[in-house]
């Protein structure tokens, strides 16, 4: 327990949902960090998509192997193995930096490729800028997580998505089906490589279709708390002017898509609950809670996602750590009584997003 936080009889259980975001993954780090240094929450189910589905199964099998300080020796280890200066190795340094960013790919220039997508509408294939497919974050993954362990649990409940390239449609990965190229599979963006293959079907990054899975957590047996971890900014000051702007805000609003639309479904089921329109039994109200990243990641372009120093990475440590601190201190108490945040109105009715979940009204 952090030093200062109040003494509890027993933690209350929170599941967390983990947005990708590249590098800025780390921003979660910290968050998490905060949350099992404090002691008062304790985890129920996890779930997450790209960089998120790393930080999950990092977090959940360090909490397995011996609590909440080894699970945050786990993420120091991974982060710490991810950073530019960690133990992957300066040899392919660079197919790392491309991983944990969204356009930059192994010898080629982020800011050149933007221009090259805007002017002539082409992009390179992973299969010329990666014919070997070279990921070395796997040999990461296994260095840190017992797999085995992780898909053994049923203590922790995990849920992971990726993209069937050839159906278009979103799978979610649970505990007993997780291994490294699901995880692989959830972070592989298609500009920068080829599609791995689980059972026999090729998958892409999870977060075209759920970044991240929020659904799995209103399917439970009863009403559980679940806090989302946001590290893509939904709303930003502005017109992007330049392509590479336009580029980098394009990535933004794509990977928060889903996430708007899978609230919008959420909103609408329980409305239909309320209403007795259909049959609740099957679907909970869970409490919902948010650890926004937007303010604290505003002064980081979109291109800050391949940055993979690890003065970048402490400095998103220690501001994830801040802001959980500050949800901690405004929020815990009404953990398991009542949701935090609003998001029906922050992502489904907010002016600034264009988006009503309202019925038109009538002659409209």
């Amino acid at each position: 327990m952090a030093e200062g936080s109040p003494a509890i009889d027993r933690p209350k259980p929170m599941s967390f949902a983990l947005q990708g975001g590249g590098a800025h993954g780390a921003f979660t780090w910290g968050a998490l960090d905060q949350l099992l240094a404090d002691g008062r929450i304790t985890i129920e189910a996890v779930s997450g998509t790209s960089a998120g589905a790393m930080n999950a199964v990092v977090l959940v099998d360090g909490f397995l192997k011996g609590g909440p300080e080894a699970a945050r020796e786990n993420l120091r280890e991974f982060w710490n193995g991810v950073s530019a200066e960690g133990g992957i190795g300066t040899a392919v340094y660079e197919v790392v930096d491309a991983m944990m960013s969204y356009w930059k790919v192994p010898g080629f220039d982020a800011y050149g490729f933007a221009e090259q997508v805007m002017e002539e509408t082409t992009a390179m294939s992973p299969f010329g800028a990666n014919p070997l497919d070279i990921n070395p974050l796997g040999e990461l993954l296994n260095k840190v997580v017992d797999f085995e362990r992780l898909r053994k649990t049923q203590s922790i409940q995990v849920f992971l998505g990726a993209t069937n390239v050839r159906t278009g449609r979103g799978r979610i990965f649970v505990n007993h089906e997780i291994t490294t190229n699901v995880v692989l599979a959830s972070a592989a963006l298609p500009h920068l490589f080829q599609a791995v293959h689980v059972e026999g079907e090729p998958y892409w990054d999870g977060g075209y279709v759920a970044n991240p899975p929020l659904w799995p957590f209103f399917e439970g047996p009863e009403p559980s708390d679940v806090l989302l971890v946001q590290v893509n900014p939904a709303l930003r000051k502005g017109i992007p002017e330049t392509p590479w702007d336009v580029v980098q805000r394009e990535s933004e609003i794509m990977f928060n898509t889903s996430l708007i639309k899978e609230l919008r479904s959420i909103f609408l089921m329980s409305s239909w609950i309320e209403q007795n329109i259909v049959d609740g039994s099957k679907f909970q109200l869970s409490r919902l809670h948010r650890i926004d990243g937007t303010a604290a990641l505003a002064a980081y372009s979109n291109a800050t996602k391949r940055d993979t120093s690890p003065e970048f990475f402490e400095t998103l440590r220690k501001d994830g750590e801040r802001v959980a601190k500050q949800w901690l201190e405004q929020n815990f108490d009404f953990v398991g009584e009542r949701s935090t945040a609003d998001l029906h109105k922050d992502f489904v009715r907010g002016p600034a997003l264009g988006l009503s979940g309202d019925p038109p009204k009538s002659g409209a």
